[in-house]
């Protein structure tokens, strides 16, 4: 599915709703991949704010996942 995401992510042809949801489920799909592509929305100054805000609480929850959790004392 993921890859199926990142296409509408980048298409900008699509309504900014769906690519709002897309980077939205992209932060509870996505890896490292979806990162990179949630990245360049963050930095495309014409994409919408709504989506730009969406894809950087995204980044946030794909690192928060990567990070190794520390053990519990």
């Amino acid at each position: 599915a993921q890859p199926v995401l990142l296409k509408c992510l980048r298409d900008k042809r699509k309504d900014w709703k769906v690519k709002f949801w897309v980077a939205d489920i992209l932060g509870y799909v996505g890896d490292a991949g979806a990162a990179g592509a949630l990245r360049k929305v963050v930095k495309n100054s014409n994409e919408k704010p709504e989506i730009r805000r969406k894809a950087r609480e995204s980044l946030k929850i794909i690192a928060s996942r990567q990070r190794p959790s520390r053990p519990s004392q």
